[in-house]
C-alpha cells in the first residue's frame, strides 16, 4: 500500500459480495473511490488495485491538498497507471 490514510474507511456494514464477484470475473484491474476526503491510498488485493482519490472540491472537509486521481488506460493492454495531480500542478506517484 502507498498513500495517506487520515480517516476511517466509510463502507457499508453489509458485505454484498461485489468484491468477490470482481475477483471471480478475472478481468477487473482496479476500482476507484473518493468518498473519504482524507484518504488517497492504493493497495492490491487478489490482483485488483483498490484506490482512493482525495478531496477535490471547495467548501468541504479535508486536510489534504486538493487534487484528483488520474487513471491512464492503454488500448490493447491489461494494465493501467494511476497517480494524483494536485491543485498546484504537483504530481504524487
Amino acid at each position: 500500500m502507498s498513500g495517506t490514510k487520515h480517516e476511517e474507511v466509510c463502507c457499508p456494514k453489509l458485505n454484498s459480495g461485489l468484491f468477490a464477484a470482481m475477483v471471480e470475473m478475472g478481468d477487473v484491474m482496479g476500482t476507484f473511490v473518493g468518498h473519504d476526503h482524507d484518504n488517497d491510498y492504493c493497495g492490491t488485493l487478489h490482483d485488483i488495485r483498490l484506490c482512493f482519490g482525495r478531496v477535490t472540491g471547495c467548501s468541504t472537509y479535508g486536510d489534504l491538498p486538493r487534487g484528483a486521481r488520474v487513471i491512464r488506460l492503454q488500448e490493447g493492454r491489461h494494465s493501467f497507471e494511476t497517480w494524483q495531480r494536485l491543485e498546484d500542478g504537483g504530481i504524487l506517484r
